[in-house]
This record gives structure tokens, sequence and C-alpha cells, in this order.
């Protein structure tokens, strides 16, 4: 019996403004086109999976997911959510164990077809993390739900800034995770660093051997969230080689709070990453990527201007310049020319206080 197919998925856990329910909605046609088959929907404002994980969803919410699903399956496409269960490692008792029951007992009515704990983004310099985590991991399987269990460690890179925001990882710990946790527990690796520009075939290795399981990965490309971020509009065809996919369990993309911008990147990477052969990339792919998902004359301007977007962002683009951008963006009727108007009038900015909502 061969290993199973990776998965491609897009897996929505940004900061900052979630995208809307119509949003969803309209992207599942798109992804299913470019062979996306999973969808997390995980994002980081969403309280009732974060913040109030303990407490009972907001009214409507439940049915908004279960009509999500339903979507998504009328694509072929898995739906799954994470959980980032605040606090529950740094005091894994009794009440700990009810309040996680009685969310999964919630979580269990959706029929999921994946399910994600994340400890991301949280202190981790606690002793015995690993083994905790892993504890937390073995009673959400007892609970029986979903059918794809998967976790994101605390310090899922070794990117040492990992260790200056959320403390000094304890020695051996993604080590003895992978040791503690069941083989068929699924574990997001961001690579190299926690926006990796690539992710070379001997870190992945190195990874593997380390969990003892092929990483899954969670690609923080096109992800803009964050005060800095936020700034920028990430538009140029990331490099995915199709033998990445080879040397993994899968891989999700994070997009951009911009739903329609994020799909030429989506794009670009769902294109080369089904390819064995020599792909195109920088520019090239780029521009291709912009064509097959926007109409010409607003593939032409995000082609002519994604540099400016990515690289320079709203910091380099001056006050005359950003009156005529809005112009020329603002004569188009597209959705993703509305999104870079939106951007250049400094309405999709961040606050630092997003990320610390624990």
């Amino acid at each position: 019996m061969g290993k199973p197919q990776p998965v491609l998925g897009v897996i929505e856990g940004f900061y900052g403004e979630p995208w809307s329910w119509e949003e969803r909605h309209a992207s599942l046609g798109f992804l299913a086109d470019r062979g996306f088959s999973e969808y997390l929907y995980a994002p980081k404002g969403e309280g009732s999976l974060r913040r109030k994980w303990r407490e009972p969803p907001p009214p409507g919410q439940a049915q908004s997911w279960a009509d999500f699903r339903e979507a998504c399956r009328g694509n072929a496409i898995g739906f799954g959510v994470g959980l980032t269960p605040l606090g529950l490692h740094e005091t894994w008792d009794h009440q700990g164990r009810v309040d996680l029951a009685r969310r999964l007992g919630l979580l269990a009515d959706l029929k999921l077809d994946s399910l994600a704990i994340l400890f991301d983004d949280m202190p981790g310099n606690f002793p015995e993390l690993a083994r905790t985590q892993a504890e937390i991991l073995s009673f959400v399987a007892d609970c029986g739900v979903g059918a794809r269990l998967i976790m994101c460690p605390t310090y899922y890179s070794d990117a040492e800034v990992l260790d200056k925001v959320f403390g000094r990882r304890p020695p051996g710990y993604l080590e003895e995770l992978g040791k503690a946790l069941d083989p068929e527990v699924e574990v997001f690796w961001t690579g190299p660093e926690v926006c990796s520009k690539n992710y070379p075939a001997d870190h992945l290795a190195q990874v593997t051997a380390r969990l003892g399981r092929r990483p899954l990965v969670w690609d923080n490309y096109p992800v803009n969230d964050g005060p800095r971020m936020c700034r920028r509009l990430h538009l140029g065809a990331p490099d995915r080689p199709g033998a990445l996919r080879e040397a993994v369990a899968g891989i999700f993309l994070n997009p951009m709070n911009q739903s329609y911008l994020s799909r030429a990147v989506l794009d670009a990477a769902g294109n080369s990453l089904a390819s064995a052969g020599p792909q195109t990339s920088g520019s090239a792919a780029t521009s291709a990527a912009l064509h097959r998902v926007f109409p010409t004359a607003l593939a032409a301007l995000l082609y002519r201007d994604y540099r400016l977007f990515g690289e320079q962002g709203l910091d380099g683009i001056g006050p005359e310049a950003s009156r005529a951008l809005i112009g020329e963006y603002r004569a188009l009727d597209h959705p993703a020319a509305r999104e870079v108007v939106h951007w250049l009038e400094g309405k999709s900015v961040v606050s630092a206080e997003v990320l610390t909502d624990s």
C-alpha cells in the first residue's frame, strides 16, 4: 500500500479581519478547479475558537459552519476547523478536560473531515510541554471528533523568533512530541522560518526524522497579517515545485486578508505543485497566474504593480502616487480591484493588539 496522496489545502489562519462567509463560499469553486481539496477554518479573529473557546459559540455560528461544510462537500473539498485552546496546556486538569470535551461535542455535530488542535502563538516554556500536548491530542482522539487529526506545535519552526516571543523552547521539544503523538496525528510545520520563502529538501528530511512522520506544511505565503505585513500585498508567484508534495504530508496555504487578490498566488501555487516537470517562475509565473485569474485590464495593472505592492508597500507609495493608483483601480468593476483600493486607503491595517489575544 502506497503512501497517502499529499493534501493541498487552504488554511484561513491569519490575524485581522477574517473573510466573510460570502467570500468563503465564493472561493470554493475556484479552489476546486485548481486542485485544492481541503479548507481549514481557523481565523485568528474567531473568538469562539480562541479567546472564548470555553464559552458557547454565538447564535447562528454552528449553522454557518454547517452550511459551509455542505458547500465544501458540494465542491469535493474537505472541511476542517482549527481550535486554539488557549491556556489549556498550562493547566491540563479536570476542568480543562471537561471544557475541552464540551467544545469537542459541539464540533462533533459538524461531522468534520478534519480537526486541528493549534498550540501556536502562545507561551510554551513549560515543563513537559510536549508530553502534555500529546496527552491533549490523545484525549481529543478518544472523543472521536474528525476523521483526520492535526496539531500545530507551539514551536512550529526552528526560527529563533519563536523563542524570543513565546519563551525558550524545551530541549528536544519536537523530537519528544513526535515520539509521544499517535503516528496518525499530522503535525504542522512552517519551514525554516515562520514565513518561509522555500522548503529545502534537506530541511524537510531532517524535520521528518525528528518528528517520525512527514510534516504537514503550514505555508505562510501569501499571508499579510500583522502590523508590518498588512502594509504589503503579496501577489508574486511562490517557489513551490511539484517535488515538494512528495516530501510532505500536505501543504496548506495561508492566504491574505484580501480573498480575491489571494487567488493569484493560490492559482500559481496549485499550478506549480501539480507539475512534475520544468516550471516557469518569478515574473513569468506571476504574469501567467494573474492573467488566468483576472480580466485582462486588471491583470495588466496588477502585474505592473505587484513588485511595488509587495516590496515597497504602503510605506513606499507617496500620497500623489496613491491617489493615482486609487483612481486606476477604482475604474475597474471587480472585487479584487476594490480590495486594492481598500488597501491603498489604509483600511486593511492590522494593529499589534490583535497579535496578543491570550
